[in-house]
């Protein structure tokens, strides 16, 4: 994913992720799937986003695995479309219900 796709703002606990028209095989339902049948070019678009942090913060830290992480609850959307020729598959975001969702920020390792 290239970088100018995402977008963070970690002290107002904001975030955006946001891609289009990515190729994705469409191989129709999960058993064509799962035997590597027949697949078509198709591509998927979807924009996530993560707003409306600072409700609760949480800090979680392990020193023996030299973990840290910092997370805000937010609440969260998404967007999505598929394509596969003339058909088309959209997302009713105005139905969507957050029921968890955070953004943070992690450390680890020699970062720790």
């Amino acid at each position: 994913m290239p970088p100018e796709s995402t977008m963070a703002d970690l002290n107002k606990g904001i975030a955006m992720m946001r891609w289009s028209r990515v190729p994705m095989p469409d191989q129709q339902d999960l058993m064509n799937a799962l035997n590597n049948g027949p697949a078509f070019p198709a591509t998927v678009s979807f924009d996530v986003r993560w707003s409306g942090g600072m409700q609760k913060r949480k800090t979680l830290r392990n020193s023996q695995h030299r973990f840290a992480l910092q997370i805000m609850e937010t609440a969260a959307t998404i967007e999505w479309q598929a394509e596969r020729g003339d058909l088309r598959l959209t997302s009713d975001a105005g139905t969507a219900k957050t029921v968890y969702a955070f953004v943070g920020r992690e450390r680890n390792g020699i970062f720790f």
